[in-house]
């Protein structure tokens, strides 16, 4: 005689424990951005604000930066010299499922968009080439949150991100090329959140990003020496960067 199995999965409401364990109060929250990291082999700094909210297990967040070049006469490890500055918004909303009493999983949806502009220069203040670049992209990724108490919080914000990059690069010493580029990286970011004092929130975090494919421009001039396609194309990929969110939960 046949037998028929039949296996129930059911996630429960996430207020039913939102009360004990705070996932509603630490990602609501509105925060300065403080970050510093690398791409390529070349260093930024930078600013922003971001914003996140969970109600009824609906999640959102937005973010806004700016990113400068940190790269001085003294720090001669990286050549050539940069100026660069890059302006960066994005959004996402997901739906938090509750798997334990103290770990969600938020598998959300996203798109960003930035834009940013180079100008390379020899260590005696000479530009050598600039280019500028308009990405735009969406993302799929996860966010599961462990809460080890109701001032203490664990993430790994993980996904994949597809980038449609515009970019406008040197053909010859004094003429440009456009070059439609269509990448995917994965990015992880691991955070550890803290809520010390009623609505203070501080959040540690480090965003690790990875190539998943290798298109890239193809447009090269050489000049004193200086590849404009390597350089190029290793500051395509977004950075790596250690970071800091000082703000207020609500």
């Amino acid at each position: 005689m046949n037998k028929i199995i039949i296996v129930s999965l059911t996630f429960f409401p996430l207020t039913s424990f939102a009360s004990n364990l705070n996932f509603e109060r630490f990602d609501s929250n509105v925060n300065l951005n403080l970050v510093a990291g690398a791409v390529g082999d070349y260093y930024n700094y930078g600013i922003g604000i971001n914003a996140s909210i969970l109600r009824d297990n609906l999640w959102g967040s937005i973010n806004l930066s700016g990113v400068t070049n940190l790269q001085t006469a003294h720090l001669n490890v990286v050549q050539p010299q940069r100026i660069s500055n890059n302006i960066s918004m994005s959004g996402k909303v997901g739906y938090a499922l509750n798997s334990y009493n103290n770990l969600i999983f938020i598998p959300y949806i996203g798109v960003g968009f930035d834009s940013s502009n180079m100008t390379f220069y020899t260590d005696n203040s000479e530009p050598i080439f600039n280019y500028s670049d308009v990405n735009l992209n969406i993302m799929g990724g996860i966010k599961p949150e462990l809460a080890l108490s109701k001032t203490l919080k664990l993430s790994m914000d993980t996904n994949i991100t597809l980038e449609q990059q515009k970019t406008i690069v040197p053909n010859t010493e004094t003429t440009l090329a456009h070059s439609d580029l269509l990448n995917s990286y994965l990015n992880i970011t691991p955070a550890l959140q803290i809520n010390p004092y009623e609505k203070l929130n501080i959040e540690l975090f480090y965003q690790y990003s990875t190539a998943l494919t290798n298109d890239q421009i193809t447009h090269n001039i050489i000049y004193q020496g200086y590849s404009s396609a390597s350089i190029i194309n290793s500051t395509l990929k977004p950075q790596n960067m250690i970071g800091i969110n000082i703000g207020l939960l609500f």
